[in-house]
């Protein structure tokens, strides 16, 4: 808790001539009001009364109070004079977001609008005793503002109200033509910056540039931060100092301020990276804390996505560095006509973009994919009907741009909400209902139309077509390591490499040649494999390389014959220091390789998944080729699984083989293959 301590009170020297007396008198805020002071006093005027008191800092006048309480020490000072009795004035001043030391200048406004002083106040902020830090962390707030002027003013006052002392306050107008401006000039030592209007994202790159703070907190203007925000924040990343961001939860207001009723914050327990892929556990943008330099790694909130620029930032950190949520509300989340997450087709559209650019990475395993799938529903429920709400509104009030607007985003991002536009009567409802069908029918099954699909929307379609919704598909490896993208099943990478990432294809060309490697990060370990001709058929070399920081090692092996067993080659080394070294080997029979190195092998890795509870096996039109290398394993599937699409009914896409019985009698795979040539 931050504390308030007044260092020296003095009056001026000499009593003007304008003056017949003054007093002053400082005291620090209750424990409630720790980062407050209160001043009172008496003035009185000689020839002109005294009608005002104003605080000064820095040449700014940051408070003022009329003069008219009840005084009775001048009253007793000043028996003959009448006004004297209501001499007293009283100021609250609150000391956040000023210097930790700072000096006031007290002056009596006459009733002529001279000015003349009358003492001198110095106070410094601290932290409560036994809890004194030498170099406590500054946490910087940025507000960006653009037409809610009238909020403004409650947005500064809960950051000036927080527990903890040591914060920077930027404003950034948006280009607002309100009185934002004349708003913040109300408060000493918040900064201003207006700037063109670049959206709230711009806005908010433009305070992070702006600001000083080792911890950034980003407030709307529209919403209040509770007086113990940063405090649980620092506290939180304290106990989890590993932290890229630490949040916690929010409280909906209405537009007065007055609460709403409350809803069950949402727990994260596990992954926080799934957790965010699969929803909104992150309320209100004011409940994060980021620490600065995760912006050096990420980069700044992009401007392309505002409206969910948030939650692509959320994505991007939370993917590669730690989070925490402390679990104490500290944020109150306006909902008014006003607010940006009313642009419901925008937020819609904007949001299903952010999470679909996570999925080159949520597809890297079963519970990443799961969570993807969770996440498209949760934002296609979450906006799909309110834009529906929307358009219907916009249709009574025949406004047909914005009702337009409405059907194309239904349209282009969850056009299952379509038929729900109808509305629900008996004849409607009917008619929603055949609209629904044809919908799904369009969205949901394969073309039969003359336009020739790319091969691998072809076997997506085949897929949705032949397996049941949520069922594990195995897909067999098309050539780069990467999976198809069902978006409505499970899908598992086959083969499943033994560790790391999947192989993926850094050169291709002739059979000799070099290329400058960029990328490598300190740390991480890359296995490199040469292999001859294309698809990875045979493999001839491979190397495992780590990089650390200065040291290097190297292998230049001597190329050798068939009938040789061994062979020469030379290896290098530096540590980059001079205090020695060690250099250890190890051997292994053969090398790992991504691939099978047989069909048994092949057998054993497809049962493994299959015990795991794989429904079906999915080979693309690039994998064919499997089935003629691995000829023991092309006749094992030929005896146990039936096939549920044959290359003659996919036009060539894929072949579907049904994993979740064995069959009832032996089944030939030469209808299934007999159309695939050789291996291209």
């Amino acid at each position: 808790m931050a504390v308030v301590e007044i260092l020296d009170i003095s009056l001026t020297e000499t009593v003007s001539a304008r003056l017949r007396g003054r007093y002053l008198r400082a005291v620090p805020g209750t424990l409630n009001t720790a980062h407050t002071m209160e001043i009172t006093g008496w003035v009185l005027g000689r020839e002109c009364s005294a009608v005002a008191v104003e605080l000064v800092n820095n040449c700014n006048v940051c408070r003022r109070a009329p003069v008219n309480i009840h005084s009775p020490d001048a009253a007793a000072i000043y028996p003959g004079v009448t006004e004297a009795a209501y001499s007293g004035f009283s100021l609250n001043i609150s000391l956040l977001g000023l210097t930790p030391e700072v000096e006031f200048l007290v002056q009596a406004v006459l009733k002529d609008q001279n000015r003349v002083p009358i003492g001198m106040i110095r106070a410094r902020r601290r932290w409560r005793d036994g809890e004194d830090d030498p170099n406590p962390p500054l946490v910087s707030v940025v507000i960006p503002c653009y037409g809610q002027a009238h909020f403004l003013h409650e947005a500064i006052e809960s950051v000036l109200a927080q527990s903890y002392p040591h914060l920077e306050l930027v404003v950034v107008d948006d280009g607002s033509s309100d009185n934002t401006a004349a708003i913040t000039a109300t408060y000493p030592g918040v900064r201003y910056i207006r700037q063109k209007n670049a959206g709230l994202s711009g806005a908010r790159n433009t305070g992070l540039r702006h600001s000083l703070g080792k911890y950034l907190v980003f407030l709307d203007a529209d919403d209040r931060l509770l007086p113990n925000a940063f405090e649980a924040g620092l506290q939180c990343f304290a106990g989890h100092p590993e932290s890229a961001f630490v949040y916690g939860h929010s409280r909906f207001v209405m537009f007065d301020g007055s609460p709403m009723p409350a809803r069950q914050p949402i727990q994260v327990e596990g992954d926080y990276y799934l957790a965010l892929l699969r929803g909104a556990p992150i309320m209100a943008p004011a409940s994060v804390m980021y620490r600065r330099e995760i912006f050096e790694f990420v980069g700044e909130f992009d401007t392309s996505l505002s409206p969910a620029a948030d939650y692509a930032l959320y994505y991007r950190v939370a993917r590669q560095f730690p989070i925490r949520c402390h679990e104490q509300t500290i944020v109150e989340y306006r909902r008014h006509d006003a607010n940006m997450t009313r642009g419901f087709e925008r937020m819609l559209k904007y949001n299903l973009v952010a999470l679909r650019a996570q999925w080159r990475y949520a597809k890297r395993s079963a519970a990443g994919r799961e969570a993807y799938q969770v996440g498209i529903k949760f934002w296609i429920h979450a906006h799909g009907r309110l834009v529906v709400k929307a358009v219907r509104a916009s249709i009574g009030a025949k406004q047909w741009k914005q009702a337009i607007q409405g059907v194309w985003a239904l349209l282009r991002f969850c056009p299952s909400h379509l038929p729900l536009i109808l509305g629900d009567k008996p004849l409607l409802r009917k008619i929603r209902e055949y609209v629904k069908g044809a919908v799904d029918k369009t969205y949901l099954k394969p073309s039969r139309g003359e336009v020739a699909l790319p091969v691998a929307e072809q076997t997506r379609q085949a897929a949705f077509a032949k397996i049941p919704p949520q069922s594990k598909v195995i897909v067999v490896d098309k050539g780069d390591g990467d999976v198809l993208g069902l978006n409505n099943l499970q899908e598992w990478h086959f083969p499943t490499p033994k560790e790391g990432s999947p192989e993926r294809l850094f050169v291709a060309g002739s059979s000799k040649g070099s290329r400058e490697i960029t990328w490598m990060k300190i740390g991480c370990t890359y296995d490199f494999r040469l292999y001859s001709g294309r698809g990875r058929r045979k493999l001839l070399a491979a190397v495992k390389v780590m990089r650390t920081e200065d040291a290097q090692l190297a292998v230049d092996v001597e190329p050798v014959s068939v009938a040789d067993t061994g062979g020469t080659g030379t290896i290098r080394w530096d540590t980059g220091s001079e205090s020695g070294s060690e250099l250890y080997v190890s051997t292994s029979p053969r090398f790992t390789g991504y691939y099978p190195t047989d069909s048994d092998d092949a057998v054993e890795r497809l049962e493994a998944l299959r015990a795991k509870g794989a429904d079906f096996l999915l080979f693309p039109r690039t994998a064919f080729w499997w089935l003629d290398h691995y000829p023991k394993f092309k006749a094992y599937l030929e005896k146990r699984y039936r096939v549920t699409a044959d290359a003659n009914s996919t036009n060539d896409a894929c072949i579907i083989f049904d994993l979740r019985k064995a069959p009832t009698k032996d089944q030939s795979l030469t209808e299934g293959v007999k159309a695939i040539g050789k291996p291209t």
